[in-house]
């Protein structure tokens, strides 16, 4: 029988680490909207072309979420946590440099596929520690904290496009994942004990 792990002293501090860890993904999703004409421009195509760029984001988000399960019941929590922020970051600086469409394209199916990763994981961690009504808040101070992205990310994003440029957008984000990947490393501990990891299948 799976064992609940003991709930962090610090119910707060955990649910506002994994909320900053959920909110990238929408983040990313919403802060270069205003962006994709000026991008469009940059690279001598259509708007309806940038949009792959959106597509491909939630398609790597979406699968990546299947994926991953198995993957962080064999490993644990905290790791892949680790990894899946710093391959947002990375793919987030990848994309702000990208010299092409078709490179940027590359650059947000990896950075969907870090999004998954964390989002996997954050869900896991909330069931490792609590379970019934316990459970139910922590999800709702995760959301309800997490819930603040779409409305903050559109503006912030809008703000930096318009002074400089959508590639600074990009570098925004991966200045945010870096924090969160600090602040992740120092407030979030392993949640799933080796004793209770599965084997891959």
């Amino acid at each position: 029988m799976h064992t609940i792990t003991q709930t962090p002293s610090t119910p707060v501090r955990f649910a506002v680490a994994l909320a900053l860890i959920g909110a990238l993904g929408p983040s990313a999703v919403d802060m270069y909207l205003a962006s994709m004409p000026a991008i469009a421009a940059e690279f001598r195509t259509s708007y309806a072309a940038v949009q792959l760029t959106l597509t491909v984001f939630l398609l790597a988000m979406g699968a990546g979420q299947l994926l991953f399960g198995p993957l962080i019941d064999m490993l644990g929590r905290r790791r892949p946590l680790l990894a899946g922020l710093l391959v947002f970051i990375l793919s987030s600086v990848w994309a702000a440099r990208a010299d092409s469409l078709d490179a940027l394209v590359v650059a947000r199916f990896v950075q969907g596929l870090g999004s998954a990763l964390t989002l996997v994981v954050i869900m896991s961690m909330v069931r490792d520690v609590a379970e019934g009504a316990r459970a139910a808040q922590l999800f709702a101070l995760l959301m309800t904290i997490e819930g603040l992205a779409p409305v903050v990310a559109p503006a912030l994003g809008g703000v930096v496009g318009a002074h400089y440029g959508w590639r600074m957008v990009m570098l925004v984000l991966a200045t945010l994942g870096a924090v969160v990947l600090l602040n992740a490393s120092l407030v979030l501990k392993e949640t799933l004990p080796a004793d209770q990891r599965m084997a891959f299948r």
